[in-house]
């Protein structure tokens, strides 16, 4: 019995993540990590990539992301987590209010060969999924597709 239980938690499959944030003059791409209690926190590696960046900059730095994402041990999570000022130092920022409101953005995440592409807005002073626009496609190293469906949802504006 304990030998099912174990091959159980194996076949878990790891989740990737990272958010891209568009500001007037950049990009911004975050990488995600997902914690024990099915959260996730955003910290380094963050890239920074002007407005005029290439299409081959944006891919790579997305799935450059996207690949150091990981599950994290509670052990883990301190070492991975930032405080505010110190994130907003990374990200170029001075608050998450006026980057949220100066910004559009979306999340992916890659789980079991599907990819998850989902657009945020501004809630009061968060963020909050778009779910109308949420994006699903199948993984099979299409990051050219994917690529263009995040530049595309960035091109929106969500308003509530």
């Amino acid at each position: 019995m304990w030998n099912k239980i174990k091959t159980l938690f194996k076949m878990e499959k790891e989740i990737k993540a990272c958010s891209i944030y568009k500001t007037k003059n950049k990009f911004k791409i975050v990488t995600a990590y997902r914690l024990e209690s099915w959260a996730y926190i955003e910290s380094n590696p963050i890239t920074i990539l002007p407005i005029e960046a290439s299409f081959e900059q944006i891919k790579n730095a997305i799935f450059s992301s996207i690949n150091s994402s990981k599950k994290l041990s509670e052990k883990e999570e301190d070492f991975y987590r930032l405080e505010t000022k110190e994130f907003l130092k990374s990200l170029r920022e001075t608050s998450y209010k006026k980057f949220y409101n100066n910004s559009t953005s979306c999340s992916i995440y890659i789980e079991n060969n599907i990819v998850e592409i989902i657009p945020n807005r501004l809630k009061d002073y968060y963020l909050v999924e778009v779910k109308e626009d949420i994006q699903k496609i199948e993984y099979n190293n299409n990051e050219i597709e994917i690529t263009k469906i995040v530049l595309d949802i960035l091109e929106k504006k969500y308003v509530e």
